[in-house]
């Protein structure tokens, strides 16, 4: 599926400038595979890129990275923030609009929350570029785990279901440390793109259980495609009783 990432180039640009912005998102579609990248009994999870309509715009691919809360799809229209790392604070907890509270590395230890939202970005990354088939499902997995770890160390979930990771999750972590550190495989240029494309959607205070979500913005060309897409597309609606999560607790 093609990169459909972004509500609006101008959205996104009002980000870096002046901060968040709200926009409204419809969860639509669950990630095609499942399972779980750690070495603990948790059961299998929904890994790698959801669907969504985001301020009216669909088939959006966004990526869950906080697994302590819950998302249910179909969801109802739900107010979201939208920051980009450029509009964040260096210092995490300034900003009441992101989910981060900690980011930890294995070895490593703790990050910054631009750093850890810079790795999140790599990750992001790498999940997309793995085709969601039932033969990648554990590649995936492990990629979902490492970005859930990033961002929700040991223990923050209260019940450990995150951790510890596999040693492929856990690998998959510190390679994403290491392009953002500028000693892995990705180039500088190609890490300070994923940087500045990565959009992060945090659920508002009117529903703070949601979880947090990020996605990669498109190309230009794709931005047209997904605009035609949204306006001449109408498809109908298929309405379900079946109410699933991301995570469990």
């Amino acid at each position: 599926m093609k990169k459909l990432i972004l509500a609006s180039l101008v959205v996104a640009a009002s980000s870096v400038a002046f901060g968040s912005t709200t926009v409204v998102i419809t969860f639509t579609s669950l990630p095609a595979t499942t399972g779980n990248g750690t070495t603990n009994t948790q059961a299998s999870t929904y890994n790698g890129v959801s669907t969504a309509t985001v301020a009216g715009i669909p088939n959006v691919q966004l990526i869950c990275d906080d697994f302590n809360q819950t998302t249910s799809f179909p969801s109802s229209p739900l107010d979201y923030s939208e920051n980009t790392i450029a509009a964040l604070p260096e210092t995490a907890g300034i900003s009441g609009d992101v989910d981060f509270g900690s980011g930890t590395i294995p070895v490593t230890g703790s990050i910054s929350q631009t750093q850890a939202y810079d790795t999140a970005a790599v990750l992001a990354y790498e999940i997309e570029a793995v085709p969601a088939t039932a033969g990648n499902a554990q590649t995936i997995a492990d990629y979902q785990y490492a970005l859930w770890y990033l961002m929700e160390p040991t223990g923050v979930d209260g019940a450990i279901k995150d951790y510890p990771l596999d040693t492929a999750a856990s690998n998959d972590l510190v390679a994403a440390y290491k392009d953002v550190q500028g000693t892995g495989t990705l180039s500088s240029t190609q890490v300070a793109k994923l940087e500045n494309d990565l959009i992060i959607y945090t659920p508002t205070s009117a529903n703070p259980s949601n979880q947090e979500f990020i996605g990669l913005t498109p190309e230009p060309s794709s931005w047209f495609l997904m605009m035609a897409a949204g306006l001449l597309l109408c498809l109908p609606r298929v309405r379900s009783r079946l109410r699933v999560t991301l995570s469990s607790k």
